[in-house]
């Protein structure tokens, strides 16, 4: 995928396909070992009251906070589905976090 150029509009930049992760991308050393939940797969549920797409830093504080609004006004039950499409948190948050 090619930047967005001073000549383009943001809305011609979102328009064009993003692309499909890298084969082999880059790891980093604290990501070994693996955590236990790094490859969780489980079957994809028919109904999702949520999806986050994306298990970064951004995936994971929107579901939280989800999960969390929702129990301070009683609404038990919820369902948030987080889409990954490799490892979690292996994406840029993973590469390039400050510790």
């Amino acid at each position: 995928m090619q930047p967005c150029r001073g000549h383009q509009t943001l809305g011609d930049c979102l328009q064009r396909f993003p692309g499909l992760p890298v084969d082999g991308p880059s790891r980093s050393f604290w990501m070994y070992p693996p955590s236990p939940i790094a490859k969780h797969c489980s079957e994809i549920p028919d109904y999702a009251d949520f999806v986050v797409i994306g298990s970064g830093i951004t995936g994971t504080s929107v579901a939280r906070r989800l999960l969390e609004g929702c129990r301070r006004a009683g609404w038990d039950g919820v369902r948030v589905l987080m889409l990954e499409a490799r490892d979690a948190c292996s994406g840029a948050t993973g590469r390039y976090a400050i510790a």
